[in-house]
């Protein structure tokens, strides 16, 4: 079984434990979770799955971090 994957990251390859979550990713990238959003593969993944969803080895991830102004 491998220990790890890698999972592009906004286009940036990044090597994260096999059974690390989508949260465990986020906390890992130093970003406040309530300020991100989270697409695997182009589809959004709800904040309340990301304790759930593993990431799979290739996927494609896109962090996008919300911003306030006017």
């Amino acid at each position: 079984m491998t220990d790890s994957i890698t999972v592009n990251v906004n286009d940036d390859p990044v090597r994260v434990a096999a059974s690390d979550t989508l949260r465990d990713l986020v906390r890992r990238l130093d970003l406040p979770a309530g300020d991100v959003s989270v697409s695997v593969g182009g589809a959004v993944v709800p904040e309340d799955d990301w304790d759930h969803r593993r990431p799979a080895d290739g996927d494609r991830i896109e962090i996008v971090t919300l911003t306030q102004g006017g």
